[in-house]
């Protein structure tokens, strides 16, 4: 029985929220102390850890009869695969070379995104009030953004938080195609993609490492070479573990809750990780920045409510 389908009690929904707050706040935090405090800048190898770890906690789940197989069409969830393994990599670069506030504004702009890229694909303009909330949402990006000299003087972070969000976007949107075309749980297609996107991964890593070594200056580490610390290791276990609980736990949300409350959630999230961002590494927010970040959130707020609203209005 896959997890979806069973009815889940008040406390149960209670602590998927818990984890997934606490694992998706925490993640973004302990992703940048293991690029920027410790060092360790092999963001495709730390990548790689997270996707192996969330495959082997699916076989897991798979032994344990929580996640029942459903064979697909190797072209599918191959090409899901590339398009995670991108989305992965870009917004692990992203948090390595921008500050947490820019990274999370990039997240921010994926919904926006995800919509204007199925109007396109779809040619069908979406509702006013739809769009009225896309348009705030890019305005306060634009004056969090174009008004940030963290940002603007940074341009290959930049390019790199722009890639990211068109990636993760297509990703997203695949997912939700993929699930309606060949009828599986958001857990079955996870669990057939991840052999792949392990793969793809791992065929990376010696990639990574030479061009970092071809890249840095003589004698910085490379990943062999790379002093392993206590606190190194630590702080890359605890990544790959919150990596596996945020995937797992963002499922059992929304199979327990609602969209709504999932997308409440998301939002929380925001304000944590923007905050924390301002108080463990320096992130600054002018007052222009700070009412560009309140108008991105609240128009993505308002988007969801429509979305969601829309959606219940079509079951009725």
């Amino acid at each position: 029985m896959e997890l979806t389908a069973r009815p889940a009690p008040p406390v149960h929904q209670a602590a998927s929220l818990l984890a997934n707050l606490v694992s998706a706040c925490a993640i973004v935090f302990v992703n940048k102390a293991v690029l920027s405090v410790v060092k360790f800048k092999f963001t495709v190898t730390l990548t790689c850890i997270h996707t192996i770890a969330t495959w082997l906690a699916a076989r897991a789940l798979c032994s344990a009869g929580i996640i029942v197989p459903k064979k697909l069409p190797r072209r599918a969830v191959v090409s899901l695969a590339g398009a995670f393994t991108g989305y992965i990599v870009l917004c692990n670069v992203s948090l390595f070379v921008n500050t947490v506030g820019f990274y999370q504004l990039t997240k921010i702009a994926i919904a926006p995104t995800v919509m204007i890229m199925e109007a396109v694909a779809q040619r069908r303009m979406p509702p006013p009030n739809i769009a009225a909330c896309v348009l705030v949402v890019c305005m306060g990006i634009g004056l969090a953004t174009v008004f940030d000299s963290q940002v603007m003087t940074n341009v290959p972070g930049l390019v790199v938080g722009i890639l990211s969000v068109v990636v993760s976007a297509q990703y997203g949107t695949w997912i939700g195609s993929m699930t309606k075309q060949h009828e599986v749980t958001p857990l079955q297609l996870l669990e057939q993609y991840l052999p792949y996107a392990s793969m793809m991964m791992a065929a990376c890593v010696p990639v990574e490492s030479a061009l970092m070594k071809w890249s840095s200056r003589a004698g910085s580490p490379t990943l062999l070479t790379f002093p392993y610390t206590h606190q190194a290791v630590a702080l890359i276990a605890a990544s790959a573990a919150l990596g596996v609980l945020v995937t797992f736990s963002t499922f059992l949300v929304i199979g327990n809750t609602s969209a709504l409350t999932y997308a409440v959630a998301g939002h929380v999230k925001t304000i944590v990780i923007l905050g924390g961002g301002v108080l463990l590494f320096g992130d600054q927010i002018s007052r222009v920045k700070g009412v560009g970040i309140l108008m991105a959130l609240g128009g993505v707020c308002a988007y969801t409510w429509l979305k969601v609203r829309g959606q219940r209005a079509q079951k009725m």
